[in-house]
């Protein structure tokens, strides 16, 4: 349920930021105090002896006499909640929701306050010779992340430079319809073509970002809306395919399948990265490079950038395509 609301928090945040700031320097402020609020937290939570003193107000002797407390607590709780079960009456009335919230937030605490620096390092580690291609897999997702994460600054883009668009959030909303309609048209065909002819994953990979780099390139020469939308569906094709074979390739080259959550979390967390890190290299980009006035369809009293901002912009996301294509060459027992 955190998650959820976290996420909810985060997107009307950011919405209400797109809606009533039109000048990218302040969304990106915004972005950045965002992302660096939220790594000040984690890693506040993280530090086990602090958070563990304040929680519980004792020092913490070791790992086992805090586990083993832990435990007991933990069943502690557990058995009083069970020895009191709520009537449906109760439930519906709230008068039993404090007591079961209360347990339900003490497990979680308790269990959370066990966590060590050295755990969080062995979580999300991954040794590039010993989970060699399963490494690589991982570093290809995330400069695909990068490249795509792009889409943050189409609204801008349209608003700049496409002549015939008059309500650029409307746009992008036609533009993602299509694109995600035209990726779920591609990746089960492509899957299949590839288990079928049995050639790999990696040349639909590569074919795949030479059409995310050739269609994020070609938006420069978009004047019109159907323009970009044509493109749009060429690109959301292509999404498709890479999505179907980046997916299977890091079930392929998983290094231990007993531990296939643990990897495949972390593969996941590389699309985060990737998200994350795209905005804030394209952000100062667009914004200084963009301030030189060529190409603009703006304005004089809106916020605008030209097509220079732009191109430096789409040719940097190109670039992390071709870097997602090229590191699969090291990729040595893919399927």
């Amino acid at each position: 349920m955190l998650v959820v609301l976290g996420s909810l928090l985060g997107f009307l945040t950011f919405s209400y930021m797109l809606n009533t700031h039109e000048n990218l320097k302040d969304v990106y402020v915004f972005y950045n105090a965002f992302l660096a609020t939220t790594l000040v937290l984690c890693l506040g939570t993280a530090c086990e002896e602090e958070f563990t003193s304040c929680l519980t107000g004792c020092d913490v002797e070791s790992d086992d006499s805090v586990s083993r407390a832990v435990v007991d607590e933990k069943s502690t709780l557990l058995k009083k909640a069970s020895n009191s079960p709520p009537s449906t009456w109760s439930l519906l009335c709230g008068r039993h929701l404090p007591s079961t919230l209360l347990t339900s937030v003490s497990v979680s605490v308790s269990a959370f306050t066990t966590i060590t620096w050295p755990q969080i390092h062995d979580a999300y580690r991954l040794d590039p010779e010993v989970h060699h291609d399963f490494f690589v897999v991982t570093v290809s997702r995330g400069f695909y992340y990068m490249g795509v994460s792009v889409q943050t600054f189409l609204m801008y883009f349209l608003h700049d430079i496409i002549h015939d668009v008059t309500d650029p959030q409307e746009a992008v909303a036609l533009i993602s319809v299509i694109g995600f309609a035209s990726g779920a048209c591609t990746a089960f065909p492509v899957g299949y073509l590839s288990d079928r002819l049995g050639n790999g994953r990696k040349p639909y990979v590569y074919a795949s970002c030479v059409l995310l780099a050739g269609g994020t390139l070609a938006l420069l020469a978009c004047q019109r809306f159907h323009q970009v939308l044509i493109l749009s569906a060429i690109v959301g094709c292509a999404n498709g395919a890479y999505l179907a074979m980046d997916t299977s390739l890091a079930v392929d080259t998983l290094p231990n399948k007993n531990d296939a959550a643990k990897f495949l979390g972390i593969w996941g967390v590389a699309g985060f990265v990737g998200s994350a890190m795209g905005p804030m290299l394209g952000g100062p980009i667009l914004y200084v490079l963009g301030s030189f006035p060529y190409g603009s369809n703006a304005t004089d009293d809106e916020q605008s950038y030209s097509i220079v901002g732009y191109a430096a912009l789409f040719s940097l996301s190109a670039i992390y395509f071709a870097c997602s294509a090229i590191s699969l060459r090291w990729v040595e027992n893919s399927h």
